[in-house]
């Protein structure tokens, strides 16, 4: 998972919609800064490449993480 969501000065996660993903993508040309799509929220699943999974799931897995490592 770090190699998806560890963020530094050189990389980051950005979520939007599709028109500001278009736009994104532009101006990153533009600027010279690469940039990768590695997955797309919608429906009831989220997907990264070709592995998915129900929302509700990693909503929960998000919401009761820290909450169960320090009880």
């Amino acid at each position: 998972m770090a190699t998806l969501f560890g963020e530094d000065q050189a990389r980051y996660v950005i979520a939007c919609n599709f028109d500001q993903a278009e736009a994104l993508m532009v101006a990153a040309s533009s600027a010279g800064v690469s940039i990768e799509t590695v997955g797309k929220f919608g429906g009831s699943d989220i997907s990264f490449g070709s592995k998915s999974a129900a929302m509700s799931d990693v909503t929960a897995l998000y919401r009761n993480t820290f909450a169960d490592t320090f009880a």
